[in-house]
């Protein structure tokens, strides 16, 4: 039950996402389809079995949870039509946090930041991976983690 109260604090599912981002799940979909929105970081199958006055009752749903600052990702999707304009918002985005660390760690952008380093952390981003390990998921703390 921990991991329950965890996501629920920490991470939306896909009907919070929808009504916090007021979209539905048709134009998430489309997103996720055209790799301009992450896919979610934790998906759940949950068994759910229980006994009542009215008797027993079970049931299994699949539920998802997305880091809840996609939100703020998904206001950015509004004005963009592409993957290649999406991916150089979240390029764009990560190298400016690498800037603003290699000024106090003293070492070069370009270490980091080379079109294959971005090209794979574009596809972690996509494949919700960096939901799980920064919680925004967002450009900025994957460069800075």
């Amino acid at each position: 039950m921990e991991l329950l109260y965890y996501l629920q604090e920490h991470f939306f599912s896909t009907e919070q996402l929808l009504d916090h981002a007021a979209i539905n799940a048709d134009q998430l979909q489309d997103w996720q389809e055209r790799c301009m929105m992450a896919k979610p970081s934790y998906r759940l199958t949950l068994n759910i079995c229980c006994d009542s006055f009215f008797g027993q009752h079970r049931e299994q749903q699949d539920v998802a949870y997305y880091a809840k600052a996609y939100v703020s990702w998904i206001e950015q999707l509004r004005s963009l039509n592409s993957e290649q304009e999406a991916f150089g918002v979240f390029a764009w985005r990560y190298r400016q946090r690498l800037e603003e660390l290699a000024v106090s760690e003293r070492w070069q952008v370009d270490d980091f930041a080379t079109e294959t380093h971005l090209a794979a952390e574009w596809r972690h981003f996509l494949d919700g991976t960096y939901g799980l390990c920064t919680v925004s998921g967002l450009p900025e703390d994957i460069a800075a983690k």
